[in-house]
């Protein structure tokens, strides 16, 4: 009976760390990343007070951008979900837009437009 025990265990330790080994190489899968543009166009405003911006995909920054100019920028993201938004950070003006989802797919180029207007700033996909 010690002997089926024994046995029974090493089995159920074999097959816990056989499932696990197959977890690690579909987490590998996920994180493979590719060569995005990202291209963000921020046109003036008259009536808006027209500051610079930085753009932050998953939390971290990419670049900045002048009101009236369209930028790109080329990043590595996965395969999936991610999130772009806008920061001003003036003197006086501290603003920060709400963080947008999209998705990276099959597509090599994303578009987006921010807005400066009295209420301050919006990002949205074009």
């Amino acid at each position: 009976m010690k002997k089926f025990f024994w046995v029974l265990l090493i089995l159920l330790v074999l097959s816990y760390i056989g499932k696990n080994t197959n977890k690690g190489t579909e987490d590998e899968k996920s994180t493979e990343t590719k060569i995005v543009t990202i291209q963000v166009e921020y046109p003036k405003n008259k009536g808006a007070y027209n500051d610079d911006a930085f753009i932050y995909i998953d939390g971290d920054k990419v670049g900045s951008i002048k009101a009236g100019k369209t930028e790109e920028y080329t990043v590595n993201l996965s395969e999936g979900p991610h999130k772009i938004h806008a920061k001003r950070d003036t003197l006086i003006r501290k603003y920060s837009t709400k963080k947008i989802k999209f998705n990276v797919g099959d597509e090599d180029i994303y578009y987006f437009k921010l807005f400066d207007d009295t209420w301050g700033l919006t990002i949205n996909e074009k």
